[in-house]
């Protein structure tokens, strides 16, 4: 049975949105080191457009996210 047979009853966008976000596709952002609140202006614009561009479904961070310095 396909992922997308398992929810007959939806229909429209929620049926597009179950189909997106559970098929077997792997779209994924990676995203270096943010070292918030230091990160670079519109870097994180960058990543959200970037994420949106290429329908993402999966986000990794490799770096840090926050800066404690």
């Amino acid at each position: 049975m396909r992922k997308s047979e398992i929810r007959p009853r939806l229909s429209g966008a929620k049926k597009t949105n179950h189909e997106y976000f559970n098929n077997d596709e792997n779209r994924v952002l990676v995203i270096g080191d943010i070292h918030a609140p230091f990160d670079l202006d519109g870097y994180l614009d960058h990543c959200k457009e970037t994420y949106e561009r290429y329908n993402c479904n999966k986000v990794v961070f490799i770096g840090d996210v926050i800066d404690n310095h």
